[in-house]
């Protein structure tokens, strides 16, 4: 599925081949074509949290929290 080769692609990029870039481009495509998908949200968010980008780290996980507001993995991203 779409979201399934997006996020793996994803993880590559961010993870082995050290290419955040291209991860956090993917990912904001991903969010404008199908903005209800969490895990992209969620993805980004992290991915953010990892280059030591708190305040766009923060502001995805609001916007998800506001868009997805049921979500179990939000106490983490609240820890800030």
């Amino acid at each position: 599925t779409y979201r399934d080769f997006t996020y793996q692609l994803a993880k590559i990029y961010s993870g082995e081949k050290k290419e955040h870039a291209k991860a956090i481009t993917l990912l904001e495509k991903a969010v404008q074509k199908q903005p209800k998908e969490v895990l992209f949200w969620q993805t980004l968010a992290e991915l953010y949290e990892q280059l030591d980008d708190k305040d766009k780290s923060i502001e995805f996980f609001k916007k998800a929290m506001v868009q997805f507001p049921t979500e179990v993995w939000y106490p983490r991203a609240i820890g800030y």
